[in-house]
């Protein structure tokens, strides 16, 4: 467009500065006017004529740029493709649930600092600083004799780790069998399932046993016996857990003292056990420092004693087990 602009100023040029040229020419029969328009119009369609041929030749140079939906499709295979392989690359959910699985259950278990940082290890430490410091100087026999010795409290100080941590699950698994087996003989458990629960007796036994003399992987079988023997043991239906709290009532009547309280049977049934009543309830007492002085109408709390399960305040029209 610009240059068929051009081309038209360049013609209006040339027609508006020929009649100066023209002076020293004869003049011309025909109206200028009528020159004027020929030349005008013969020049015109040369120009369109160019400009034709022009836009020929670059629609020549132009490659022919392909079909739209050709285009598209070809692009939305291509994307097809990408999306297919990268879903086949990625892992099924399920695979990787079961991977991160696996990882959890083999991880090791924690080690507490202090049983990691023993004084073997600081020990083989010490060494390894020595042995480097050694063969710094060249001194290479040195050096050999230390980087052995820390090699010996290494293995010292993993052996120790291993041991502590036995101990340690020795204990907790004796522990739990023991909170079971209170649980069975409070809950009632013990006297409706009586073979279960003297078979876990004998193992809780023989756990003890097995922890005093040290025979650290027997303790925790035999306490696992328990555990497992009383897994599946309830308490007997309509029981009653033992109350949790005491109203205490007059003395003059009732008799009641820490000592009287202590001794029921759905309390300690032993009335030495009036101390752990006095130690959970001193902030209420009247005078803090006497337990003999207790009042009407203060709420004692009674705290488990042996793993029982105690649960809401007593009540006089209700029937509790004993303890055991």
């Amino acid at each position: 467009m610009n240059r068929r602009f051009y081309l038209i100023l360049l013609i209006a040029l040339l027609v508006g500065i020929q009649p100066v040229f023209a002076q020293d020419e004869e003049p011309s029969t025909e109206p200028q006017e009528t020159v004027v328009a020929e030349e005008t119009t013969i020049d015109e369609e040369a120009v369109i004529a160019e400009e034709t041929e022009t836009e020929a030749v670059l629609a020549e140079e132009t490659p022919a740029e392909p079909e739209t939906e050709a285009v598209l499709a070809e692009e939305t295979d291509t994307e097809e493709a990408v999306i297919a392989e990268e879903t086949t690359a990625e892992p099924e959910p399920e695979a990787v649930l079961a991977e991160e699985t696996e990882a959890e259950t083999t991880e090791e278990p924690i080690i507490p600092y202090r049983v990691r940082n023993n004084s073997y290890f600081q020990e083989s430490q010490r060494l390894a600083r020595l042995a480097q410091g050694a063969y710094n100087f060249g001194d290479y026999d040195t050096s050999t004799s230390f980087a052995q010795e820390a090699i010996r409290y290494a293995q010292l100080s993993d052996d120790y780790v291993t041991l502590q941590m036995k101990i340690r699950e020795a204990n907790s698994a004796i522990a739990a069998a023991k909170y079971r087996l209170d649980w069975a003989a409070s809950s009632g458990a013990s006297t409706q399932f009586p073979a279960e629960y003297s078979e876990a007796e004998t193992w809780y036994k023989e756990s003890l046993s097995a922890r005093i003399a040290e025979q650290w992987d027997n303790a925790i079988e035999a306490a696992y016996k328990v555990i497992e023997l009383l897994a599946y043991i309830d308490a007997p239906k309509g029981t009653l857990p033992l109350p949790a709290h005491y109203t205490v009532r007059s003395w003059a009547t009732f008799k009641d003292c820490l000592w009287n309280i202590a001794g029921r049977p759905w309390v300690y049934g032993n009335p030495r056990q009036w101390r752990v009543l006095y130690n959970a309830n001193r902030s209420k007492f009247p005078d803090p420092n006497n337990p003999n002085w207790i009042e009407p109408g203060m709420i004692l709390d009674i705290p488990s004693l042996k793993g029982e399960r105690r649960q809401g305040a007593w009540d006089g029209s209700k029937s509790y087990p004993p303890i055991n």
